[in-house]
């Protein structure tokens, strides 16, 4: 009984530690190869197509320049990476799920970073 007993506790005291959320996984970009290998394999927007919603999605009457553009492993999600250069000079960085299209916040923001 007094096994039953102490296992049960350290059943208790154990089960919400093992139940934590993993912390949020960091960026690894990817070249152009593996890029390609990816987009081919898990059916993932194409990478022009990408950039062009990004741009609009930043100024629909003047398309902004586009700086850079990459294909990232996210929290177990593709994601493209685009910076872009607008017209006033800033640079924006537009994160986008690369398998639905939709646009996600930064790490560490509440909001899209458009």
């Amino acid at each position: 009984m007094r096994r039953l007993l102490t296992l049960m506790l350290f059943t208790t005291l154990l089960t919400p530690a093992l139940a934590q959320d993993e912390p949020p996984q960091p960026r690894v970009c990817m070249n152009a190869t593996d890029s390609r290998e990816a987009v081919q394999d898990h059916g993932l927007i194409e990478p022009l197509a990408a950039v062009r919603s990004a741009q609009a999605s930043v100024q629909a009457a003047v398309r902004p320049e586009l700086l850079n553009s990459r294909l990232c492993r996210w929290d177990n999600d593709f994601v493209y990476e685009v910076a872009l250069l607008r017209r006033d000079g800033h640079v924006v960085r537009i994160f986008m799920n690369a398998k639905d299209g939709k646009f996600r916040p930064a790490l560490g923001s509440k909001e899209s970073p458009r």
